[in-house]
């Protein structure tokens, strides 16, 4: 029984070995290369195309354009990461700017309104609730610690908390 797991492994190891051996012909590194591709390692792409261009002078042509085809996804790429980097720069400038124009109690209650179910509630400087949104009316906290809210439907009367 202690001979089928060793078996197992070794017969494990004989294949990654094999899968990570490079190629020996021009197929074979075009058909690696051009997974990478499909896969957006351009890096790895790269180098697969250039080892194919070392098997075949004669099909230099046909590996030219495919490291062209590479660098161009690859310049697509890095100008999508940019317009990407740039949108989410200028969100955490705006998210900023409307943070500092909130009023925090003792840097830790933001008094907030969610549109969606049109309810009020308190959140932390990280956009974490801290205190739910069920208040159809609130106001912030005073000096003494107190915040007053209405919540309809289960009493008329303010409560505070």
């Amino acid at each position: 029984m202690k001979t089928t797991p060793i078996l197992f492994l070794l017969l494990a190891l004989s294949v990654l070995r094999a899968a990570a051996q490079p190629c020996t012909t021009f197929d074979c590194a075009m058909q690696q290369a051009k997974a990478a591709y499909e896969a957006k390692d351009y890096r790895k792409a790269y180098e697969g195309f250039k080892a194919a261009k070392n098997f075949k002078r004669a099909k230099t042509a046909e590996v030219n354009a495919w490291l062209d085809k590479t660098f161009d996804a690859l310049e697509k790429q890095q100008k999508v990461d940019a317009e990407n980097a740039r949108q989410a720069e200028a969100g955490q400038q705006k998210a900023t700017k409307a943070l500092e124009r909130l009023y925090f109690y003792k840097g830790r209650f933001g008094l907030a309104y969610d549109e969606i179910n049109s309810r009020f509630g308190f959140v932390d400087k990280n956009g974490n609730t801290t205190i739910p949104f069920k208040y159809n009316r609130l106001w912030p906290f005073d000096e003494q610690g107190f915040a007053r809210g209405v919540v309809k439907g289960f009493s008329t009367r303010d409560s505070y908390f």
